[in-house]
């Protein structure tokens, strides 16, 4: 008990539960039924892998922006998946929990890489490269057999097509989305 006072005096406790990865099926149906559930909120899809750079820096920094903006009625789903070697659950979990505890953000598994599947159509890309991706969606988007068409999306992977990745950007992105009665954005 004395050391709990002791941490928590010094600003040593965060949150007691890391958040929750939900192993999706091949199908992905509990991502597609919350996806659906929340149209009428605007959403933010994240495919990354739990072991990329790039992607890890593009989670720190939508991290640093919610954190800015705790009021804003945003619905991330991040997708992680093994698009690396060594990428398993285990890492998804820790990244999840190092990267983006936010209670606005779900965390998936997508071990059948359903995300990459399903946007390597409508955005033109190989699905062997279809991550590194954010999608961002407006309310009302329904997610009805194939993925609803993106406001707009961009990739962190310097890939050949797609808008390039940038925290700049992203808040830019997001700014209609955030509540204006918060913290200003940064640059």
């Amino acid at each position: 008990m004395v050391v709990l006072g002791w941490a928590a005096a010094a600003g040593f406790l965060f949150a007691a539960d890391p958040p929750r990865v939900i192993p999706l099926s091949f199908g992905a149906e509990a991502f597609v039924q919350n996806f659906n559930a929340a149209s009428g909120r605007p959403r933010l899809v994240g495919v990354f892998s739990p072991s990329c750079a790039h992607c890890l820096q593009t989670c720190a920094d939508l991290q640093d922006i919610l954190q800015r903006h705790p009021s804003a009625p945003l619905e991330v789903y991040l997708m992680w998946a093994p698009l690396q070697a060594g990428d398993n659950l285990g890492l998804a979990a820790a990244a999840a929990a190092d990267y983006l505890p936010d209670s606005r953000v779900r965390h998936y598994w997508d071990l059948w890489k359903f995300a990459s599947r399903s946007y390597s159509g409508p955005l033109r890309i190989p699905a062997a490269d279809a991550w590194g991706l954010l999608v961002f969606y407006d309310q009302g988007a329904r997610w009805e057999g194939e993925p609803p068409a993106p406001q707009f999306w961009m990739q962190s992977r310097r890939l050949r097509v797609g808008t390039a990745y940038s925290k700049r950007l992203l808040e830019r992105k997001l700014g209609p989305w955030l509540n204006p009665g918060d913290v200003e954005t940064g640059g």
